[in-house]
Formats: structure tokens, C-alpha cells, sequence
């Protein structure tokens, strides 16, 4: 993950300037950055000691702080409960509960998707991309509900990572919303990239990754919206970031919404239904569940009337 940052001239060493400029990350963590090369201007590859004595537009590669900071290399097998829908010798597909961690990490470092999948699977597990994210096609965030496809393989590992990146799966989400809208459908078009202050939360911003969102209303009650989601691009915390950017933050989320949500206490987004193509057979397969418990009551509490 590339981003630019902007420095004022201040005669500081470069990376006291960045430490500054980014508290969230320790400065050895900058100073570490700055010696690989991953800290670049106009005048090349940078050094710890450079003295920014005028303004000077920054490109930063934080791609491997991230991966140091979030995944933990040799995560362990634990006898865990999976919702499994569907497996095959090539895939597994999951119901994920909410609240449960994809990946092991830094504060999870057990009780994750992985560490029951590396217990359920044992050594038949797509290890391609590394045991940190064993088996791992995709990603839900901790708080978000439903559908998850795992490969096994790693043949079909790649195959549905490709059908993800030239979008050829279709992922429809249900969220319940703050607000109401004047129409029945919307479509949000905005960049995402991370936060330049806050690695692990997300922002629409001008020089992000292209962004796309569709979404119909199907129902309305108590100054909230309920809707179908279709995510025609996958980045990270999409949905939950271009409704906080429309102004119709998710009931229930923390991070984007209100911190304290008197009409929810979780996350009301849960991914509904997927569609792909099987990578062996080519058959197309769909799957759908239904909403978990928490998602039901509040839809209950707030008496829905559903549109279709």
C-alpha cells in the first residue's frame, strides 16, 4: 500500500519529520521503511538523516509494516466450530459469525477463521499465500456476518482470486442504515485509501483505489434503511466507509458510525449471498444464508416493513 504524504519545511531529520507526522507509527518502524527504500520523493530513495529544509511531497510503501503489524506467521490449529454450507475437495464455503477475526494477529492471535480452518483441514489447505492467511480467499471484517469462500488447493486458490480481481463474483450484502433516501437505488463511486494517521481505518480520498458501490433500498422504518448491497469492487471496510461518505452510517459500527448507537449494538452488515465459478468444474455455484441473530432482533426492534 503506496501513499503520498505532504511535509512542511522544518529543518527536522526525515524521519523525526514522518514520526510527527504519523504518531501511529513508531519512529525505528519509520526509520526501517526509510532504509529499504520504501520512503521516496523527487530526489530518489531517502535517508533517516535527510533534513527536510523545504516542503517535499513523500511516497511511502507501508505494505510490509502492514503485513508485520496484522499477521502472525505460524498461527496454531485449534478444535473451533465452522459453519461450513458447502466443502469439496477444492473449497469450503463458510457462514462466519460475527465477531470472529479472519486472521491471526497482533491481539488475535487465536479463536480466528484460520486457526479452526488449519484444524478442520489439516494439511489439505491452500497454502500459497502463507499460513497466516491459509486458505483464504477473501475477507470479512471481524464485525460482518455471512458468506466465505476458502480453497483448499492452491490451484484453486489462484482461480478464484483471478475471478475476484476481474470481478467475475457477484457478493450481495444486507446493511440496515442510518437515514432514509429519496430514491430506490444508489450507486457510489468514490476512491478508498488508508488513513494517513490511522493505518487500520479507511477513507474516501482522491488518490485512492477505485471504489464502487450499487445498493437498493428494500425497506424503511424509524428514520433507518434497509438494503442490498452489491459491491462491484472489493476494498477493504467498502461498504461501511461509503456509507459513513453518503452520510448514512451503518447501524452498529464504531469505527464509521456513532460511537455510541442507541438502535444497535453490532455491526448491522452481513454478506448475504455469493456467486463464482467453481475452479475445477467450472460450474457456476451460488450460496445464501440467513441473517444472524443480532441483525433479526434489531430488524424486529424496528418493525420493519419490507419492500420485497
Amino acid at each position: 500500500m503506496k501513499e503520498i504524504v505532504q511535509l512542511e519545511k522544518s529543518n527536522k531529520r526525515l524521519d523525526k519529520a514522518l514520526s510527527d507526522l504519523l504518531p501511529d507509527i513508531s519512529r525505528s518502524e519509520i526509520s526501517q521503511l526509510i532504509k529499504d527504500g520504501k520512503v521516496v520523493s523527487h530526489l530518489g530513495v531517502m535517508k533517516p538523516s535527510f533534513k527536510v529544509v523545504e516542503d517535499l511531497e513523500i511516497e511511502i510503501d507501508f505494505s510490509s509494516l502492514i503485513d508485520k503489524d496484522n499477521l502472525l506467521e505460524n498461527p496454531q490449529a485449534e478444535d473451533l466450530p465452522l459453519n461450513i454450507i458447502y466443502e469439496d475437495k477444492e473449497i469450503i464455503v463458510i457462514d462466519k459469525d460475527a465477531g470472529i477475526t479472519v486472521h491471526p494477529g497482533v491481539g488475535n492471535e487465536s479463536g480466528t477463521l484460520v486457526n479452526a480452518l488449519l484444524y478442520h483441514c489439516g494439511d489439505n489447505l491452500a497454502m500459497a499465500n502463507g499460513k497466516a492467511r491459509a486458505g483464504i480467499v477473501h475477507r470479512l471484517d471481524k464485525d460482518t456476518s455471512g458468506i466465505l469462500v476458502v480453497a483448499k488447493t492452491d490451484e484453486a486458490l489462484i482461480d478464484l482470486q483471478k475471478q475476484f480481481k476481474n470481478r467475475e463474483v457477484t457478493k450481495i450484502y444486507e446493511a440496515i442504515v442510518h437515514g432514509t433516501f429519496k430514491d430506490n437505488k444508489g450507486f457510489i463511486n468514490a476512491p478508498i485509501a488508508r488513513k494517513p494517521k490511522k493505518r487500520q481505518e479507511m477513507s474516501v480520498q482522491e488518490n485512492g483505489k477505485v471504489a464502487k458501490t450499487e445498493f437498493e433500498i428494500i425497506g424503511e422504518s424509524n428514520n433507518t434503511s434497509y438494503l442490498r448491497i452489491n459491491l462491484l469492487t472489493g476494498r477493504t471496510h467498502q461498504i461501511r466507509v461509503h456509507m459513513k461518505y453518503i452520510n448514512h452510517p451503518i447501524l452498529g459500527d464504531p469505527i464509521y458510525g456513532f460511537r455510541q448507537d442507541k438502535l444497535a449494538n453490532e455491526l448491522c452488515l452481513h454478506a448475504k449471498s455469493i456467486r463464482f465459478r467453481h475452479p475445477l468444474s467450472n460450474e457456476e455455484m451460488y450460496f445464501e444464508t440467513e441473517l444472524q441473530a443480532g441483525f433479526s432482533s434489531v430488524l424486529e426492534k424496528l418493525n420493519y416493513n419490507l419492500h420485497c
